[in-house]
């Protein structure tokens, strides 16, 4: 069982890594990263400016001082009236060529979008005391006890058997991070807490080991073609994607792609410039940010698993949208 004094040096951590940024706009950009969400006509700002409105709605209840029962009870309404809202408002915004993922705003996103939000208003001291009655259900907390199931599939609260296969429901993920929670002698929230760091301090690590690789490679190592400034779309890389944007005086290169190692997206600013608004889209995607040693470059990464390099482009698309 952790400590008082520990759980909130970690959440202090955690809200100093997301100072400045809207928590509602950290929970819909942790819930649409790899959650195949939006179809091709979706209009991505009408969409969030309403999600994020019916979170902050939801959001006020929760600092109201009552049981972890009641307010667990309270979170399941509000995403199944997150998901009904969401498909009421945008019925032909959401699809996706997964097989068995239904074409809608689905319990995934919606439980998603609203435990991160509640997380970061712990964080925040904005939540009365209370303690968010939940945890994010994401590939990295399923993995963490051992199950290997894709989170953005989930659209029911109970199971569904199929032929020859069983969907789970969200409550039977969610038992299943209670048990581990409970092992501990923890509520989930503060379970949740500590899960993440070690995550994260390798991520760092990673990011040590590119810093040092920019003493010793060239510009025309084919792993960092947009270093040189010369192309965006690199022939190299059959994957690679990205636009060069014009931003007052600055050159963006805004580029995804994908090699031996991994998917990734790459945003350089060739003066050393940049814009806040894309300075919040990286880290809310959980990258880093850096300058290159030799240049003045301004340099964000944010990494994804090896083969999702739609997930680098739809990353790209929304930093585009914004920039231009």
């Amino acid at each position: 069982m952790k400590t008082k004094t520990k759980i909130q040096l970690q959440l202090d951590l955690f809200k100093q890594k997301y100072e400045g940024i809207d928590p509602a706009i950290l929970g819909i950009t942790a819930a649409v990263q790899r959650g195949y969400l939006y179809g091709d006509n979706a209009n991505h700002k009408q969409i969030r400016q309403y999600w994020a409105g019916l979170m902050k709605k939801y959001g006020k209840k929760y600092s109201i001082k009552t049981s972890p029962k009641d307010l667990r009870e309270l979170f399941i309404k509000d995403i199944a009236d997150l998901k009904k809202q969401m498909n009421n408002q945008f019925p032909n915004s959401f699809a996706n060529s997964k097989p068995d993922y239904d074409n809608e705003f689905r319990l995934a996103h919606a439980q998603k979008s609203l435990s991160i939000y509640l997380k970061h208003l712990w964080s925040r001291n904005q939540l009365g005391g209370n303690i968010p009655p939940v945890c994010p259900i994401d590939g990295i907390i399923l993995k963490s006890i051992g199950i290997s199931d894709p989170w953005t599939r989930i659209n029911s609260f109970d199971d569904i058997t199929l032929k020859n296969s069983t969907i789970h429901g969200y409550n039977y993920y969610l038992s299943k991070v209670d048990i581990a929670a409970n092992a501990m002698g923890d509520p989930l929230a503060v379970w949740e807490l500590f899960q993440w760091p070690s995550k994260k301090n390798g991520n760092k690590g990673s990011v040590e080991k590119r810093k040092k690789k920019e003493h010793r490679t060239s510009s025309t190592d084919p792993v960092r073609p947009i270093l040189a400034g010369e192309t965006v779309l690199d022939r190299t890389h059959p994957a690679s994607y990205g636009y060069k944007l014009n931003k007052g005086a600055t050159d963006l290169y805004v580029f995804a792609a994908e090699d031996s190692r991994k998917t990734y997206c790459e945003v350089i600013s060739s003066d050393g410039n940049y814009t806040e608004d894309m300075r919040r889209t990286i880290l809310a995607h959980h990258g880093f940010e850096f300058k290159t040693p030799r240049t003045d470059r301004h340099y964000f990464i944010c990494q994804f698993r090896l083969g999702d390099v739609d997930a680098a482009r739809r990353l790209v698309e929304e930093l585009t949208a914004e920039l231009q």
